[in-house]
């Protein structure tokens, strides 16, 4: 089964994804091909620096088309240098196995005719067939059968619904009191009276009756009941003060009582005022010891005061001094003004000489852009297409690219050296329409940040000439090659009309 690699950084924010493509492709194409990761060289690689003094040549890259176009602000980056390594090692590797194979990026998308693609490419003759290419955006195909490729972002939001629940609470029923009656029911209970027995009938008795004997004892009988009497009205007397007396001593009680809550009600407020007393006996305090503070911090600043006046007398003098000086500067800056200008108004004239010179270069470059497609899905073209995000390669093309890799050393970017015809005579096939797209990812670059335009006011570079020289000499060569493929697979060649 057909390998298919995808170069991925191990600590990338990209790994989770790239490992997530994996999986979910050896699924859905198992049995047809086997994707794998194949972990990026990058400038941490133990053996990175050895790598750099086998395959690295600073002087062949001075001489390299990729030095003297637009796309080159310096040398090799580190991590440029790493990307090249890390295709440079599968194509070693598919030399290896003497297999084709598919090597993809960590930032592409595998389009639904990913596999078709991939079987056209076994059945091919051609050794290596890109992916993808975003070049068309720049060059004006004739061809009706290619689409316009616009880059998108796969963006997936799953939106979870939770199922919101009504919970109904149903009070319980009223209460039914029972209503307890009670029914009182009055027992009376009548007792009929007993005659009494018949009292007992005495027989009357003869009785002496004596005068003296009567006289005492009702002399007695008075005294005991007199007695009594006086006893009677004594003990009145002191119920009756002994009434007032509770009834003044229950006053008594009640006022003590009231005067007892009056006096803990006026010690609960004296307790209160004293706490109030303590607290603003405290802040009194604080706020004299902040006075003092404040006393003497007025008396350093008043002191500081004084020092500043002085040094402001001093400055004072100075900067009149200044100002003279400055009236001078202004002067003298008027005068640079002017020349300024006059710099102003040839750099712009050079600028339009250079444009001028671009547009006619353009319009030589657009005469020899050439095209054609073969067996319906191969592209070929003379334009300088450069990516790698996902290409096919054949032991055959991989050797190649090996050979010519020893030989001139790594002094372009990995794309630029895939696509130039003076390192190799691989010819550069794109698949339509193309099966891997770009993904989120691609817009944050793991090599180099994007630059920021330089804006300063400088004249055109020295080398602008030799550049066009090398546009023009790689223009050439490339139409050269597109005849030479052209003529090679001519028997393949589809008409525009399809």
């Amino acid at each position: 089964m057909t390998q298919v690699y995808i170069i991925s950084l191990k600590e990338s924010q990209r790994r989770l994804d790239t490992e997530k493509l994996v999986s979910e492709s050896n699924e859905k194409f198992k049995g047809r091909c086997v994707f794998k990761i194949f972990d990026a060289i990058s400038p941490k690689h133990e053996d990175f620096e050895k790598f750099v003094q086998e395959l690295y040549d600073a002087q062949s890259m001075l001489k390299s088309d990729w030095f003297h176009s637009d796309y080159c602000y310096q040398e090799l980056l580190p991590q440029e240098f790493g990307c090249y390594l890390s295709h440079y090692f599968l194509w070693k590797e598919c030399v290896k196995t003497n297999q084709p194979i598919i090597i993809l990026e960590d930032d592409v998308v595998l389009e639904s005719n990913f596999m078709q693609a991939l079987e056209d490419c076994l059945k091919s003759p051609f050794d290596f067939v890109r992916l993808y290419g975003h070049y068309w955006g720049g060059h004006k195909t004739n061809l009706h059968s290619l689409p316009i490729y616009t880059e998108t972002e796969e963006t997936e939001a799953s939106i979870e619904k939770t199922p919101i629940e009504n919970h109904e609470v149903t009070p319980p029923p009223p209460p039914n009191p029972t209503q307890d009656v009670q029914q009182d029911s009055i027992i009376e209970t009548q007792q009929d009276p007993k005659e009494l027995s018949e009292p007992c009938k005495i027989a009357p008795q003869k009785i002496s009756f004596n005068p003296v004997v009567f006289k005492k004892i009702k002399r007695k009988l008075n005294r005991f009941i007199g007695s009594i009497l006086a006893r009677t009205e004594v003990y009145k007397k002191l119920v009756g003060k002994y009434d007032d007396l509770t009834t003044k001593y229950d006053d008594l009680t009640t006022k003590y009582d009231d005067l007892t809550t009056k006096y803990d009600d006026l010690t609960t407020k004296y307790d209160d005022l004293t706490t109030k007393y303590d607290d603003l006996t405290t802040k009194y305090d604080d706020l004299t010891t902040k006075y003092d503070d404040l006393t003497t911090k007025y008396d350093d600043l008043t002191t500081k005061y004084d020092d500043l006046t002085t040094k402001y007398d001093d400055l004072t003098t100075k900067y009149d001094d200044l100002t003279t000086k400055y009236d001078d500067l202004t002067t003298k800056y008027d005068d640079l003004t002017t020349k300024y200008d006059e710099l102003t108004g040839k750099y712009e004239s050079l600028l339009a000489k250079e444009t001028n010179i671009k547009e006619t270069f353009g319009e030589s470059r657009a005469d020899n852009e050439k095209e054609a497609l073969f067996l319906e899905h191969f592209y070929l073209t003379s334009v300088y297409v450069a990516t790698t995000a996902g290409y096919y390669l054949t032991p055959k093309g991989a050797k190649t690219f090996i050979e010519a890799t020893e030989r001139f050393k790594i002094i372009e970017p990995v794309d630029m050296f895939m696509n130039n015809p003076t390192y190799h005579d691989v010819a550069n096939f794109t698949y339509l329409p193309c099966p891997v797209s770009l993904n989120k990812h691609a817009f944050n670059s793991t090599i180099q940040n994007a630059k920021k335009p330089d804006i300063s006011l400088k004249p055109p570079r020295k080398s602008y000439f030799d550049n066009l020289f090398y546009h023009k000499f790689n223009a050439q060569k490339c139409l050269k090659a597109f005849h030479k493929y052209s003529k090679q697979y001519a028997p393949l060649k589809t008409p525009k009309e399809v």
